[in-house]
């Protein structure tokens, strides 16, 4: 008899327990949000101080109750929200990503609860917003880290408490896209990508706006600048080191690639990246850069003529920047090319200009001599503004017939 009722007794406070800690409704898991909700009760502002550019908000999930087992919640239409948000496992809460907006309040929209009206059949429908504001100005510097990011995510488990199934991920491009993956996920990522990684709320977590534990920016090995398609030979000059492609056509376009050796994981990991193309000019004492003649190209150039470029590009590692640069010969097929002959006409009474030829007219070589009527004159033999030699005179950077008596004359200007 006493047994009976002992059994009796724990049964009783057992199932006590049971009624007791059942959730039925979750209105309190959102301070922010009053019980009894009115047409003034959305947008709700939230307020953050997270230094990361992304957090991750709360919204009611599909079995979601406000105030009253009749409530009834229902998600986004936006297929893409819904595929970013953490669910939790029992479908109260959906956790979705938001961005800071610069120019203003970040705005979520969770979807729409209706709540019965009482004796009626009839619902009062809310749409459920945020208004999300940063107190600060969000500086995700504070929390990131450069690592190299190839298949696989890097872990973080000196910031982050966690399994690797506990943790939520946001990949975000270039182009501010967003991605959810988990911790185990095999990754396609580009240079200075952004992963932030949170902790996956439970059910239980009372907070409504949650910052991630740790940001990674995705490196790799530092690239080669390649021309693709086209094969190029090495070649040395005063200790410098360029690569010489050789034309077929004065104009010929190229596609350029930073390739990263003997990586087949992530072939266009940088893709998209800005390179500086540099005119460069040989000289007797070696290859000078031409002043102001920066161009920054993504992945295609057209070449006219022969020319001497020098390409560049500021990589970022987990180190610091690495300047990765290569220094390209566009060049014709024979060593021993002769351009066209142009034909200018000067006038009898100018004496200002003179048939000439340019000491610097090719990038790709420096005048060696000129040859008139048969008579090569070397450029060393003619100091600026010095005596004329063989009826030739240097004025600067430019060799011009001393007096010229003929109808046509013919000088040949031999660079190497």
């Amino acid at each position: 008899m006493f047994l009976q009722f002992q059994l009796s007794t724990i049964a009783w406070l057992l199932l006590h327990f049971l009624d007791c800690s059942y959730q039925t409704t979750y209105g309190e898991f959102f301070p922010s949000v009053p019980g009894e909700l009115t047409g003034q009760s959305f947008p709700v502002t939230l307020k953050t101080n997270a230094s990361s550019d992304l957090v991750i908000v709360k919204c009611p999930g599909s079995h979601y109750r406000h105030t009253k087992t009749t409530d009834d919640f229902s998600l986004t239409k936006n297929q893409h929200q819904l595929d970013l948000s953490h669910h939790t496992d029992d479908k109260v809460f959906a956790w979705a990503p938001i961005v800071h907006n610069s120019s203003g309040p970040s705005f979520m929209h969770c979807g729409k609860l209706s709540i019965q009206k009482i004796n009626s059949m009839d619902s009062t429908n809310y749409v459920w917003t945020y208004s999300l504001n940063w107190e600060n100005q969000p500086d995700p510097v504070q929390i990131m880290e450069t690592q190299m990011v190839s298949k696989k995510l890097p872990s973080l488990e000196s910031k982050c408490d966690y399994l690797g199934s506990m943790i939520v991920v946001y990949h975000k491009d270039k182009k501010s896209s967003l991605k959810k993956l988990e911790f185990k996920d095999k990754v396609i990522s580009h240079v200075n990508d952004l992963f932030y990684y949170f902790e996956k709320p439970d059910s239980n977590n009372t907070m409504e706006v949650l910052g991630p534990c740790g940001i990674v920016r995705a490196v790799n090995y530092a690239p080669e600048i390649i021309i693709k398609e086209h094969a190029s030979s090495l070649v040395i000059y005063k200790k410098m080191e360029f690569h010489v492609i050789k034309k077929e056509h004065v104009t010929v376009s190229y596609s350029i690639k930073l390739h990263i050796q003997d990586n087949t994981d992530m072939p266009d990991f940088y893709d998209g990246e800005t390179i500086t193309m540099k005119k460069m000019k040989l000289t007797r004492a070696g290859i000078e850069e031409v002043k102001n003649s920066d161009e920054n190209i993504i992945s295609s150039i057209t070449i006219k003529g022969f020319q001497l470029l020098k390409f560049s590009y500021n990589c970022p590692t987990t180190g610091g920047t690495k300047l990765v640069k290569k220094i390209f010969y566009f060049a014709p097929v024979s060593e021993s090319y002769v351009f066209p002959n142009e034909d200018t006409i000067y006038l009898a009474n100018e004496t200002a200009i003179q048939p000439n030829c340019s000491v610097h007219r090719l990038s790709f070589g420096y005048l060696d001599s000129v040859t008139v009527a048969g008579v090569a004159t070397k450029l060393n033999d003619l100091p600026d503004n010095g005596a004329p030699k063989n009826n030739l005179k240097r004025v600067e950077d430019f060799i011009f017939t001393a007096d010229v008596t003929e109808d046509r004359v013919t000088l040949d200007c031999f660079y190497v």
